[in-house]
């Protein structure tokens, strides 16, 4: 299908992006054609005309999960296991739900964690044959090198028993792996499991909360660090001689902050989080954002509330966080050749609002159109968890009145 989108205010992805207005946009099936002025000849494309709306390119999401709602839990913290999923149909129908909802709250590209990577291989899999409408995504397998109480994360035991699980991974072709360490790992089990992961041709994230798990990471080759710690020069050193990005997560942090029981513990991360990007951004460390959908208070659809947190905590402009969610965060996986901007030759995915992003983050929440590949979704309608949505706003007031 060969599309004209007229009338549109482009705002293209770019460090410094400012509106473009009246211009015209041509696809031409999965791709950009060419931008052009207003002026120009439309014939032999179907003529959408925007009136103005604002078009960006479809966001990109560094960290997501598709196992549950995001529902903030009473009483207890969530439980991971099996328990939780009655049947593997269902399973795979919430994960197909999930990831249709982050597509229709404009995210076109998200890398997947790998806590259900059966279900989310099936998912990445029917997308990719336009079996259905969906995210690109690039789906994980999660390691632990010690037990944990969802059956669903593999643990690693020895080196023979990683090298077997490796090349089954390889066999379904899951695109990377999500390790989680602390500090009474093994870490010449850790150094092996990336090292021969990379032999593999898969890249590595590892999730850490500690300094010494950091360090681990950093100094045994990953490609990236979720989350993170407390930073000191050595960690500062290796992060500048690696290829190694940062991923900033706080929608999960903002989550267990909401939560009187966990109120403590997710000030003390939110902190941490803060700290560790702070020192990423005065030494240039390149850092990416992702969301952590399905943990506790992050849903699957509330992109622009994360980087309205990286706004508030780093004092950056709407246009910092929009370059960082789009060209930056493809920068991240190697794909900005394709992906992150609009441009002739990149695949089209673009997403539709009416309201002007760079003066309201909040703009982002109610699109007309997203269009993934060129193929086009036209009004998408959300179901949003009324209470959840009132509780995040007043949160949203409570940052912006500077008390956390």
């Amino acid at each position: 299908m060969k599309y004209a989108l007229i009338n549109a205010t482009i705002l293209d992805g770019t460090r410094d992006m400012r509106p473009q207005r009246n211009m015209i946009i041509l696809t031409n099936d999965e791709r950009i054609e060419a931008i052009v002025p207003d002026t120009y000849d439309t014939k032999g494309y179907l003529v959408i005309d925007l009136h103005h709306a604002y078009v960006m390119p479809g966001l990109i999401d560094l960290h997501a999960h598709l196992y549950d709602g995001g529902t903030l839990k009473k009483g207890k913290a969530f439980s991971f296991a099996k328990k939780v999923f009655p049947s593997d149909s269902y399973r795979l129908k919430r994960t197909e739900n999930y990831a249709r909802m982050h597509l229709e709250s404009g995210v076109t590209t998200m890398r997947v964690m790998g806590n259900s990577e059966s279900c989310e291989l099936l998912v990445r899999d029917k997308i990719q044959s336009q079996m259905m409408l969906g995210p690109r995504m690039l789906c994980a397998k999660m390691l632990a090198f010690h037990p944990l109480i969802d059956e669903r994360i593999d643990v690693v035991q020895n080196y023979s028993d990683m090298m077997k699980k490796l090349r089954s991974y390889r066999h379904k072709k899951i695109d990377f792996l999500t390790l989680l360490i602390d500090d009474l790992d093994n870490e010449e089990l850790i150094r092996s499991t990336i090292v021969e992961a990379h032999n593999h041709h898969m890249s590595v994230a590892v999730q850490v909360h500690s300094s010494y798990a950091l360090a681990m990471a950093l100094n045994n080759g990953a490609d990236s660090i979720e989350y993170g710690g407390a930073m000191s020069k050595s960690h500062i050193n290796r992060f500048q001689m690696n290829p190694t990005f940062e991923v900033a997560i706080f929608s999960p942090l903002i989550g267990k902050y909401m939560q009187e029981e966990l109120k403590d513990e997710g000030y003390e991360l939110i902190k941490q989080m803060v700290s560790c990007i702070e020192t990423c951004n005065a030494h240039r460390i390149e850092v990416g954002i992702g969301t952590g959908s399905s943990l506790e208070g992050v849903t699957h659809y509330n992109m622009w509330r994360e980087l309205a947190y990286h706004k508030h905590f780093f004092d950056l402009t709407n246009q910092d966080v929009l370059y960082m969610v789009t060209l930056n965060n493809a920068k991240q996986l190697g794909l900005e050749y394709v992906i992150g901007s609009i441009e002739a030759g990149k695949y089209a995915d673009l997403i539709v609002m009416e309201e002007n992003p760079l003066e309201d983050l909040s703009a982002l929440s109610s699109l007309s159109f997203v269009m993934k590949s060129g193929h086009l979704l036209r009004h998408p309608k959300i179901e949003k968890k009324k209470e959840l949505e009132e509780a995040l706003d007043q949160m949203m007031d409570t940052l912006n009145a500077n008390n956390l």
